[in-house]
């Protein structure tokens, strides 16, 4: 697994952590399992088997940054 980056379309604000509209976000993979999805004043630990959904759920506010080769 590798590294995922996402855009913020909008500005979005969850659990007191902040994304702010137009910055990319880095979703850094862990090694056993998990991503860090660093924001401006944190960061989210979430499982590798649910990161899709958790962007699906926001898919109003982010769009994932696909790297060139």
């Amino acid at each position: 697994m590798e590294n995922k980056q996402f855009e913020s379309i909008q500005t979005l604000c969850w659990q007191g952590k902040v994304f702010k509209k137009g910055n990319v976000y880095e979703a850094e993979y862990t090694g056993d399992g998990y991503y860090t999805l660093h924001a401006e004043n944190g960061e989210f630990l979430l499982g590798s088997h649910v990161i899709d959904r958790v962007m699906a759920y926001w898919k109003n506010h982010f769009v994932e940054v696909q790297r060139s080769s």
